[in-house]
């Protein structure tokens, strides 16, 4: 049950609070602006960064909470990149948002969910709400799966063997879980595509895939969650990862 983290933001509206387990122990710390909430592990020192910024013309505010990685010897600095790129990307989507709006009120919050495992592998799910006018603000998930020997991003391919029919797999599952709580209100947003399942974390003996609203359900069913254990993925996973994908820790739990 070591070398595992799991850092959460809880509310993304608030931005209040960061849950952090390591192993059995739990600490919650404050997310207030530029604060950091520190870890070690495995080696690694993940810190939680988080800034606001104003603008006056136009109108707005963001509140971004994201991971940044320091480690000897590892590519923490291709992993801060990659973390970055995802945080700029959404960053210049939303202003070019708010500069088409008449709003005074418009806002972007962005927090994330970290896990790692034992293997060098880091799993981020970055999670937004932004306001540029409208009748509620959207959200969106953005994930990030990053492997710190290679120093690149992982696709959900990389996880499976060559030639795996590992998409339909995937999506019988998620359609049947999906059914079976009645979330499933747009069928074409569970099949077997790769856009589809283009949101997906290595998570605690599994896979966990987000679809955001609209993507299967209307916006007041908000996202929802399909969480797949290695176990029905079984022979599918490619044999190089089949240990290295394992989180060994507690990982966190779905917050509100």
């Amino acid at each position: 049950m070591k070398n595992a983290l799991s850092i959460r933001i809880i509310s993304a509206s608030a931005l209040a609070s960061v849950l952090i387990v390591l192993g059995l122990a739990q600490s919650t710390v404050g997310a207030a602006p530029t604060a950091t909430a520190n870890s070690v592990v495995s080696g690694w020192q993940i810190s939680q960064q988080t800034t606001t910024l104003t603008s006056a013309n136009p109108v707005y505010t963001m509140t971004v909470s994201q991971p940044v990685l320091k480690s000897a010897g590892s590519n923490a600095d291709s992993f801060n990149k990659a973390v970055q790129t995802v945080i700029d990307n959404a960053e210049n989507d939303f202003k070019s948002s708010a500069a088409d709006s008449q709003g005074t009120n418009n806002y972007l919050l962005m927090g994330y969910e970290l896990y790692a495992t034992d293997n060098n592998i880091l799993s981020v799910r970055f999670q937004s709400e932004e306001f540029t006018g409208g009748a509620h603000p959207g959200h969106a998930t953005i994930t990030l799966n990053f492997d710190l020997q290679s120093g690149a991003s992982l696709a959900l391919s990389d996880v499976f063997a060559p030639k795996a029919k590992y998409l339909d797999v995937i999506a019988k599952f998620a359609t049947d879980e999906l059914k079976r709580e009645n979330r499933l209100s747009f069928p074409d947003g569970a099949a077997p595509t790769a856009a589809n399942y283009a949101n997906w974390n290595i998570d605690h003996g599994g896979l966990l895939f987000t679809f955001d609203e609209y993507q299967v359900g209307p916006y007041a069913e908000g996202p929802s969650e399909v969480f797949i254990p290695y176990t029905v993925l079984g022979d599918l996973i490619n044999s190089d990862f089949d240990q290295r994908i394992l989180v060994r820790g507690l990982a966190a739990t779905p917050g509100s």
